[in-house]
């Protein structure tokens, strides 16, 4: 059977082509609705000190390498412009480097790292002094297979279990005989802390390696087994925000939710 030209499908409207930009669509839907800072995941939207700070240190970094970016690429694009064969031109002459220009483009790299790293550190120092007040809440947090364990404490407790550390540190105290804290509230999956207020968390696992991850709160602090790790976070809001387990920790990993729930102190 014979078709007339205006009979083919044509490269424009075909199949592929459209199944293609649908797809493209698709996925810039996707992409733009995961951006919103109203999603109870969003590292965008913050409600505490610890969040704000990692957040402004994002923009930095990353307005930054916006910045690298459009120089290189800008550079790029005038090399291949402005450089191109012509035709009727010949082979171009052949260089063998530029000893300035390579020296310029070891130092500004390093200059530039150096100039995002001090930010990079304060955050870092910041981020890893728990604030030592009266008001500090205690909570020692424990990852099992598969919920979250919340303790309560007194800082005296946790006094006298430092003390003990230290004392197995030095060696005249063994491990075993290491002072345990009591509690004096324990709950599972659910942390009522209260607004306005730092909460000193003591990180533990019972089993494998878990990552304590607050997106709105503080970002994420792995817990090792036989390994203490700390950190610290604060509410300036009221509200309820989702937390969950941001290291992949076993068959369940995806039960491993958890809500922080941030009240008024009357409350």
């Amino acid at each position: 059977m014979l078709f007339s030209p205006q009979d083919k499908p044509t490269k424009r409207n075909s199949p592929q082509r459209r199944f293609s930009i649908a797809l493209l669509l698709l996925l810039l839907g996707l992409i733009s609705a995961a951006c919103f800072p109203e999603h109870p995941q969003s590292t965008f939207d913050t409600a505490g000190p610890v969040a704000k700070s990692q957040l402004d240190l994002f923009y930095i970094i990353f307005w930054v390498a916006v910045i690298v970016f459009v120089v290189v690429e800008g550079a790029l694009l005038y090399a291949v412009v402005r450089y191109r064969r012509r035709k009727g031109q010949g082979i171009p002459a052949q260089t063998h480097g530029n000893t300035p220009l390579e020296i310029a483009w070891t130092i500004v790299p390093a200059l530039i790292l150096a100039a995002v790293a001090i930010p990079t550190i304060m955050t870092i120092f910041d981020n890893a002094r728990t604030p030592d007040t009266e008001d500090t809440v205690y909570v020692s947090v424990t990852g099992h297979q598969w919920w979250w364990e919340f303790e309560y404490f007194d800082k005296s407790e946790l006094d006298k279990e430092e003390a003990d550390l230290k004392r197995v540190k030095s060696g005249t105290l063994k491990t075993q005989d290491v002072y345990q804290p009591v509690p004096y509230v324990v709950t599972a999956n659910e942390l009522h802390v209260p607004v306005g207020r730092p909460v000193g968390v003591i990180l533990r696992s019972d089993d494998v390696i878990h990552s304590f991850w607050i997106p709105k709160l503080a970002g994420k602090v792995d817990l090792v087994p036989g390994n203490r790790n700390t950190m610290w976070f604060q509410a300036d809001k009221a509200g309820e925000f989702l937390g969950q387990c941001g290291e992949f920790c076993g068959i369940a990993h995806a039960h491993m939710r958890f809500m922080v729930i941030a009240e008024d102190e009357s409350e």
